[in-house]
């Protein structure tokens, strides 16, 4: 770095202020967060001379003043000269001493544009005005051919982080395909081939339904649940796959006491409060279980008005509608009470113990492909009480159900630790390039 000196941006950047006349709103341009670039922004509706807009041209610099420290920066693409922005995202014409990448670069290494946040101004809005950005220093090689060569190190460095991230997302890919594979093996017996060939005297699951059946009936009649409707028989069409012979089909409210989806309270939102009964949406229910970072809280008079909404301890709950429809959790057996939302239904099994087991079919494609195929809706995208207690359910016997259940998560952990090596992996390939840069310019 001995020839090289540090400038102020504002003696190399000289903003850019050409007013587009008859600006075209099909030609915009929008800076994207995380340093990921300038594109064309979508079409959208504009109200005439609201804005006032100027062109930009291939080669300035660009950066949104809102969000410049949340890495929304760039340089502007060739294919996007003489498209326009407002003065929100000023452009800025870049002295020939300076090669744009190189300042493209100094910004993006070890993460600096996100110490902008600094030099942002303002009271309700924060932005970073041009004559702050003109403050920043910046390390420049006297020589172009210099800089040339060490921004086409970066780029060769970048190309190999992306070869690397590409592998990365292939493997997770291929871990979330290894997950399902194992859950469908579980569903169809498949996982459990061998375990019933050195067992092969169980009770056969049809004895353990005829159990269930009758816990139910008793259930009813002490008047601890409802009757519901009459199911309709299993017809061989509706079979969707070969099961072990000991394993019988179900449809799923013939195993649960209770299922159905929860109601808004009245009011809405305005109707939480910053603590007391947990009330649950979709949004707190993931496939790895119950997320109460952002839960929410209704009062326990309300909680008592929606009994019928009431969560307990082993309890499924299924995402029933949007696009987090499918999926499920298992309300932990520590959990104190709770109520749900109509986006979400509670499924409650019969025996809890069979919780675990639903938990893995209800998660597993072939369990998901029926919601999609059953949703209903003008968008298609709700799932119906009746549609939901008919979906058919693959059971094993009571023994084999168990071992199902930790062959499953004995290979979910294994997945899970694959995973977070992935993951860890990831992180690194992220801040490779983040560290050449920053040894480059700090050194």
């Amino acid at each position: 770095m001995n020839n090289w000196e540090k400038v102020k941006l504002g003696s190399i950047l000289t903003e850019s202020k050409i007013e587009a006349i008859d600006s075209d709103k099909d030609s915009r341009i929008r800076v994207l967060l995380n340093t990921r670039g300038i594109i064309k922004r979508p079409l959208k509706k504009e109200t005439k001379d609201a804005t006032k807009y100027f062109k930009r041209s291939a080669g300035q610099f660009i950066y949104g003043k809102q969000n410049l420290h949340k890495g929304a920066f760039g340089i502007i693409p060739r294919e996007l000269d003489g498209f326009t922005s407002s003065s929100d995202l000023p452009a800025f014409d870049i002295d020939k001493s300076c090669l744009p990448e190189w300042l493209d670069y100094f910004l993006k290494q070890g993460c600096f544009y996100l110490s902008l946040i600094d030099i942002a101004k303002g009271a309700a809005t924060k932005r970073i005005q041009p004559k702050a950005l003109f403050e920043i220093e910046l390390p420049l090689p006297n020589s172009i051919k210099e800089q040339q060569r060490l921004v086409k190190s970066f780029k060769n460095k970048e190309s190999y982080i992306e070869l690397l991230d590409g592998e990365i997302q292939t493997q997770k890919q291929l871990i979330t395909q290894l997950k399902q594979a194992i859950l469908q093996d579980a569903v169809q017996g498949k996982l459990t081939q061998e375990w019933r060939e050195q067992n092969p005297i169980t009770e056969p699951a049809n004895e353990l339904l005829e159990r269930i059946k009758a816990q139910k009936e008793q259930l009813i009649k002490d008047k601890k649940i409802k009757k519901e409707k009459t199911l309709p028989p299993i017809t061989e069409e509706q079979i969707p796959f070969k099961i072990p012979e000991n394993w019988s089909w179900v449809r799923l409210l013939g195993l649960c006491s209770k299922t159905g989806s929860g109601s808004t309270p009245k009011g809405g939102k305005s109707a939480y409060i910053e603590s007391g009964i947990k009330f649950i949406r979709s949004q707190n229910v993931y496939n790895d279980g119950l997320r109460t970072k952002d839960i929410a809280y209704i009062s326990n008079k309300l909680h008592e008005k929606m009994k019928g909404t009431k969560v307990e301890s082993e309890d499924l709950l299924l995402n029933i509608t949007g696009g987090s429809i499918g999926r499920c959790c298992i309300v932990p057996s520590n959990f104190d009470t709770g109520n749900i939302n109509q986006h979400v239904a509670i499924i409650r099994s019969i025996d809890k113990n069979l919780s675990y087991f639903l938990h893995k079919i209800i998660c597993s494609s072939y369990f998901q492909k029926t919601i999609i195929e059953v949703q209903t809706g003008a968008g298609r995208e709700g799932l119906p009480k009746n549609k939901m207690d008919e979906i058919l359910i693959p059971l094993p016997p009571e023994t084999e159900r168990k071992i199902v259940v930790d062959k499953v998560d004995n290979l979910m952990q294994i997945c899970d630790s694959l995973e977070l090596e992935i993951s860890q992996n990831e992180q690194h390939a992220n801040k490779l390039i983040q560290a050449v840069l920053k040894e480059a310019f700090q050194n």
